[in-house]
């Protein structure tokens, strides 16, 4: 290609001469793909019996294409298993479906990240998560608020139906954002329970019961987050962000006190600062023997292992590692006894080393 340089005044410009040698060989290759979509037009006309261009053709392709991908897929047993942990927890966040898919012999401390939803960067670019947004688009799992939270559809709880694999008679649907936080530690929670301790852990959301009309606020209390299933010795689980005023504890422990009959435990799991010594301090003057608290964080760094304090000093509760599922879900330590270490990190001052 030639480059001819003039100058006027003191501007400069450059002036680009065309090479006629290109020039016909681009007319030469419009002709070539001219007589190429001549030639698929007449394939597709006698093919198909109309007389649609090639593009049009095309785009047709894509938009059956997409259609198919969100409406219809083969699930495998990992989908329904998805589904069913959905059902179960009401809500989970994309690190607490990764989970989903790690053994038993993951590593321990990478699992806890992703049973209490601490995503990274890396927990997007998964196979898991892949397919977790080919079932939402297929209509079996909704996506709410951000970061992005899956619930179930009508679609996905009927799919559990069929297969046989539904646990509840309704489901959850929806939820408040000023609830997310709360719902996600929950789970993590019972996920937690339930993958390192062995028990097995429902989910009973406090603030709303099924009725006529969708969720609306239970006026009865008494309903945990989180009930330990264990006939010898019950445990209703509370997660425990905010505090609340000791009238208001009062009215909920009472409602234990009759539902639990003297056999079983509440088991406070707190983040606020001061949350053990707050709760304890209520329950004393409530004289709830029955409540027992743990600060979540160290439940967390302990693999649920850490212990439940009672208001009465000394005494405390801890969840063992299930290993008979014939044994009592926990086992409690009167004041006399010490409670044996348990990691650096959470030695108890005097503990014994076991």
């Amino acid at each position: 290609m030639e480059v001819k340089e003039e100058r006027e005044g003191e501007e400069w410009k450059v002036v680009l001469k065309e090479d006629q040698f290109n020039i016909k060989r681009q007319e030469l290759g419009k002709e070539k793909d001219q007589n190429k979509e001549k030639r698929n037009n007449n394939q597709d006309n006698n093919s198909n019996g109309n007389s649609n261009n090639n593009s049009d053709k095309n785009n047709q392709g894509v938009k059956e294409e997409t259609v198919t991908t969100r409406t219809e897929l083969n699930l495998s047993g990992r989908d329904l298993k998805i589904l069913s942990a959905v059902e179960k927890w009401g809500i989970l966040g994309v690190g607490q479906l990764n989970n989903l898919v790690l053994g038993a012999g993951e590593n321990e401390e990478e699992r806890v990240r992703l049973i209490f939803n601490d995503t990274q960067k890396r927990d997007y670019w998964t196979r898991l998560y892949k397919r977790v947004e080919q079932l939402r688009q297929a209509g079996y799992l909704q996506a709410m608020h951000q970061p992005r939270v899956y619930l179930l559809t009508d679609k996905g709880h009927e799919t559990l139906k069929q297969k046989g694999g539904a646990r509840l008679r309704f489901f959850r649907n929806g939820i408040s954002p000023h609830l997310v936080d709360h719902e996600l530690l929950v789970a993590g929670a019972g996920m937690l329970i339930e993958a390192f301790l062995g028990y097995e852990a429902r989910a009973v959301r406090e603030r709303g019961e099924m009725k006529r009309g969708g969720w609306r606020p239970a006026p009865r209390r008494g309903i945990p987050d989180l009930w330990i299933v264990d006939p010898a010795m019950p445990k209703a689980v509370e997660v425990e962000l905010h505090g609340k005023a000791q009238a208001e504890y009062q009215q909920i422990w009472s409602a234990y006190r009759l539902r639990l009959r003297g056999k079983g435990a509440v088991l406070y799991l707190t983040t606020m600062p001061d949350g053990v010594r707050t709760i304890l301090a209520y329950a004393r003057k409530c004289e709830a023997d029955f409540i027992y608290v743990c600060d979540l964080k160290e439940f967390r760094q302990s693999f649920g292992r850490a212990p439940f304090e009672g208001f009465q000093e000394g005494r405390r509760l801890l969840l063992e590692p299930r290993l008979n599922p014939d044994k009592p879900v926990g086992r409690l330590i009167p004041p006399t006894q010490r409670v044996p270490a348990l990691s650096p990190a959470l030695l108890i001052q005097g503990g014994l080393t076991p």
